[in-house]
């Protein structure tokens, strides 16, 4: 039998003409995959999916954890100012009056100190006695009355041995003194001596003043002098 393709043509049948033409445009089609596979091939998908969503959340919620972390901590760190801050100007405003309340108190206790042991004096005639060199004695030791008897009994020695004077001054509250020599003049008197504590300390403090019973009763002596005065000159 004859290969009708090796005809040419014109001397093919129709048949055979039909027949080339139907087998040269048959295309082959790919099968179709089974169900199993169709349903291997969904999963495979799905997982993949999953496991990028996944991932992508993990990123997506790892940001938001630290981006709500630093806001948190930089709000707690401007919370953090603000009180030291706030304790900075707190401090401020209570240091004055608590220093000034320790000086109350200091004072106060350092006052029934001399009332009680008024030989409290001694070490500071003895300081003075030393810083004065001995080419400005000697030198005049001002005092009060009831402290110079204490100076006297217990520093006679020093005293005639440096050729120093005292003078009693009833105005001058207990426990302090004045030094005079040509050359200088100290003021240890408590006034003075309290004041520059209380610079030193940044809080300026008056020494509150305390009177004697020989400065009440020179005052109260004047007073009577002064009515009996103007009495008998009315």
């Amino acid at each position: 039998m004859s290969d009708p393709a090796a005809l040419p043509k014109e001397q093919q049948t129709a048949y055979q003409r039909w027949e080339l033409s139907s087998l040269e445009q048959v295309k082959v089609t790919p099968p179709l995959a089974s169900l199993p596979e169709v349903a291997a091939l969904i999963s495979q998908a799905e997982k993949e999916s999953y496991a990028k969503g996944v991932q992508q959340g993990y990123a997506a919620g790892v940001q938001q954890v630290n981006n709500a972390a630093q806001a948190e901590r930089q709000q707690l760190l401007n919370i953090a100012q603000q009180f030291n801050a706030t304790l900075a100007g707190l401090e401020q405003q209570m240091a004055a009056p608590l220093v000034k309340l320790a000086l109350d108190i200091a004072q106060a206790m350092l006052k029934q100190t001399l009332q009680q042991s008024p030989e409290q004096l001694l070490p500071v005639v003895r300081e003075c006695l030393n810083y004065l060199p001995s080419v400005e004695q000697p030198a005049r030791l001002t005092l009060h009355p009831d402290d110079a008897a204490i100076v006297r009994n217990s520093l006679t020695d020093a005293l005639r041995e440096q050729h120093w004077i005292i003078q009693e001054d009833p105005h001058l509250e207990r426990g302090g003194c004045l030094v005079d020599t040509p050359a200088n003049h100290i003021d240890a008197s408590m006034a003075t001596r309290w004041q520059r504590i209380s610079e030193a300390l940044g809080q300026p403090h008056v020494w509150a003043r305390t009177e004697t019973s020989s400065e009440i009763s020179s005052e109260a002596k004047s007073a009577m002098s002064s009515e009996m005065r103007t009495g008998l000159a009315a």
